[in-house]
This record gives C-alpha cells, sequence and structure tokens, in this order.
C-alpha cells in the first residue's frame, strides 16, 4: 500500500465520481481505476461498491477511509516537521447554532498567522451535516435540537455510524432591531403586542424536520404570539437577519450576547423556559484530532459565556 493510493480513494470517497476523481487529479479514469483495483486486491476487501449512484463506500471501505484520513494527515505534517511549519485544518458543519459560527470565527483569528492553514464552514440541515461527515468532507457536525427533537436526531446519527457528544445548551431568543417600537417601553416590552408585527420564517429550500424548532407553532404562542396573517418566508437567514434590521418585523433565533448583538444592530430577549441542545457529531471510526478538539473547547466557551453573561 502507497500513500499515492490512499490519496486517490480519499479523492474518489469525496468525489463520490471516478471521472471527477480523475479529473481532479489530473489523471484518466482508467489510471485511477487501476490503482485502485491493485489496492484492494492487496487488502483482500473493496473499498467501493460502482453503483449508478457513484462510488459508495462498503463497510470495511468505510473504516479504511477514516483511517486513511488520519494516515494522509499525519503524513503531511511529518513532512512540514523539518520546514518549522505548522498546519491548522478544520471543516465544520452546523445547522443554525449561532455559537458554532462564532466559535469558528475566534479559531481562525487564533490560527491565522500558520505557515498552513484550511478553515472551512458548511451551513446546512442535519441530513446534510451527515452526508458530509460521511463523505469525509467535514472533520465534525455542530447541530442545534430542542430537547423534543433530540432523541430523534441522535438515533439517526447513530444509524449513519455516528458519535454524538453534547457539548452544552443556549436558550431560544426572540430578535428585533435594536430601535423596534416595542423597546420604546423598555427591555421586556408586552409580549402579546407582537401580533402587530410581522413574524419572519425562515427555512431550508428542502424539508427537514430540523427547521421545524423555530416555527411560532413550534415556540408555542404562550410565549410569543405570532399572527398567522401577517408572516414573511425567507430561505436565505442573511435576509432574515436583514428584514429584522430594516423592518418592524421579529424572528426567534438563538440568543446571543449584548457585544455580539451590537455589533449586528439586533437586540435578543432569552426565553429560558426554551433551550437548544448543542451536540458534536463525529464518523464513530475517526476520533477527533486535535484541530477539532480545540474547535470544541472554543465552543465551550462560548456555550458557557451565553449561559452565565447576559440573562437578566
Amino acid at each position: 500500500m502507497t500513500l499515492l493510493q490512499i490519496k486517490y480513494a480519499l479523492v474518489c470517497a469525496r468525489c463520490n465520481s471516478l471521472t471527477k476523481a480523475a479529473e481532479m487529479l489530473y489523471l484518466s479514469p482508467s489510471n485511477v481505476s487501476k490503482t485502485l483495483k491493485a489496492l484492494e486486491e492487496e487488502l483482500q476487501y473493496a473499498i467501493f461498491e460502482r453503483k449508478r449512484s457513484g462510488m459508495v463506500p462498503t463497510e470495511k471501505g468505510r473504516q479504511f477511509l477514516s483511517y486513511a484520513a488520519s494516515i494522509l494527515e499525519d503524513y503531511e505534517k511529518i513532512t512540514q516537521i523539518g520546514a518549522g511549519r505548522q498546519t491548522a485544518s478544520l471543516s465544520v458543519c452546523c445547522n443554525q447554532a449561532a455559537a458554532c459560527a462564532d466559535a469558528f470565527v475566534k479559531y481562525c483569528v487564533q490560527h491565522q498567522t500558520e505557515s498552513a492553514a484550511t478553515f472551512k464552514l458548511l451551513r446546512g440541515s442535519f441530513g446534510f451535516c451527515l452526508e458530509q461527515l460521511r463523505r469525509f468532507k467535514c472533520q465534525i457536525g455542530v447541530q442545534a435540537f430542542m430537547p423534543d427533537y433530540a432523541d430523534v436526531h441522535l438515533a439517526e446519527a447513530r444509524r449513519y455510524g455516528m458519535r454524538t457528544r453534547h457539548i452544552g445548551n443556549t436558550y431560544a431568543a426572540l430578535m428585533l432591531r435594536k430601535d423596534h417600537p416595542l423597546l420604546q417601553e423598555g427591555r421586556m416590552p408586552d409580549l402579546q403586542k407582537l401580533r402587530q408585527y410581522p413574524y419572519i420564517d425562515y427555512s431550508y429550500n428542502d424539508y427537514d424536520y430540523q427547521d421545524e424548532t423555530l416555527t411560532p407553532y413550534q415556540v408555542g404562542s404562550e410565549d410569543w404570539p405570532v399572527n398567522p396573517e401577517k408572516i414573511i418566508t425567507v430561505n436565505s437567514m442573511s435576509q432574515k437577519l436583514e428584514l429584522v434590521r430594516l423592518t418592524d418585523g421579529f424572528t426567534f433565533g438563538q440568543y446571543r450576547m449584548e457585544t455580539p448583538a451590537a455589533q449586528d444592530g439586533i437586540f435578543y430577549i432569552p426565553n429560558v423556559k426554551r433551550i437548544f441542545q448543542i451536540y458534536c457529531v463525529y464518523p464513530e471510526k475517526e476520533p477527533l484530532n486535535d484541530n477539532a478538539k480545540r474547535f470544541l473547547r472554543l465552543l465551550r466557551e462560548e456555550l458557557a459565556s451565553r449561559e452565565a453573561g447576559g440573562i437578566n
């Protein structure tokens, strides 16, 4: 077995296609195919099933790819020792976990001066996250669940061969622009008056039960009343936030403390009765590397700061 064979297998897994992998490697498909066949003959098991939908890793193939990714990463670190170079590599997939995005930014700031650094943050539904992890397109997932849905999601992760770990909690929050008319009455306005203003809803393009955690029906009208005749729906988080900044509309999200809130012009009113449970998700056969562990420490700090600060 050679490092070249390992690299070819990993590229095929990431591309899910022999042809696309060959293009990325600047080789012919037949050359890549012969290399993989020789590797599988040496291992005495198939790494991939060749299907119309693409190259799908077998059960043993998933284990191989997990270890192979670690081997290649360690090899790259070894080659950089002599040059005194350090590598920071982190790829994270999250859904609507605001703390994840803030921790990712802090991680990038801390490691921006290293001579070799690759950082990637993806956002998408829980199903999207599981697919990215299964295809080795990210190292770790960070997902926010409301308690009523957590067991369903965790069971789905196990079916994908993933480990899950509870990192912490964060609060749900009402989001208004900082000069909203309701805030003229004080920091805790009469929430029944929310019915006078449009509710700004956010959902992904595809159906995913995670999206339901932020609909007015899941949040509960007894906490934050919503007028069903005044709803604006968008499928872009940036559009949602822009509408909150520029209109009298309101929305729900995850609590952020006053410092980041001041930066985006949005005021957050936390609801301590409703929490999001934050989990990290990663392949069962692939232990977390040092970069992922450092990121999780930052994430825990972010969640702890939200829980300890700013709740009046």
